[in-house]
């Protein structure tokens, strides 16, 4: 084995064009890439998007407390925050906080309990935006999800619908 190895060396030392591929060429590339990325997390940074969610009598439904829970998790202090959440009372205020540009978009939330985005017509679709818009996608399609689990347990065999805000009180009393 030791003989096997030191005859490919010298293999290598006397084909000088093989050498540079084989031990030059990786190494100036290794090097190449380590300068183009070592600070590729500082530059690259997202920071969060502002952004104006209505609390209303909606908001507050039991409906929404998933919806609440998962804007608390996206929102909350940290590296991995996406959203900077600003609760304003009636949907003129979050409107007022789109136009004047202090929020990407601004957050509703339905009788459902599933949000919708109000973003300003004057401003194309941004990056910010994108980012509500798949924050808030994902969410309806875990709600969709849920919903279709629950629907299909055998005890909501009769329900046409999701239950209403005090059947959910109710079987959380149980």
């Amino acid at each position: 084995m030791k003989a096997l190895f030191f005859h490919t060396v010298r293999m290598l030392v006397r084909q000088r064009d093989v050498l540079v591929w084989v031990i030059a060429f990786p190494l100036v590339l290794a090097t190449l890439f380590h300068v183009m990325f070592a600070n590729f997390d500082e530059y690259y940074r997202a920071d969060p998007v502002s952004c104006a969610v209505v609390v209303d009598e909606n908001y507050h439904a039991t409906r929404a407390t998933f919806f609440r829970e998962m804007l608390a998790q996206v929102s909350a202090e940290g590296d991995d925050q996406l959203l900077d959440v600003r609760e304003v009372a009636n949907a003129d205020a979050a409107r007022d906080l789109v136009l004047s540009g202090d929020a990407a978009a601004a957050i509703t939330v339905d009788g459902e309990g599933l949000p919708s985005m109000d973003v300003s017509p004057l401003a194309s679709d941004t990056l910010d935006q994108s980012i509500v818009r798949a924050v808030l996608d994902r969410y309806r399609q875990l709600y969709a999800e849920m919903k279709q689990v629950f629907l299909a347990q055998a005890g909501a065999a009769d329900l046409q619908a999701p239950p209403t805000d005090a059947q959910l009180e109710a079987t959380a009393r149980r």
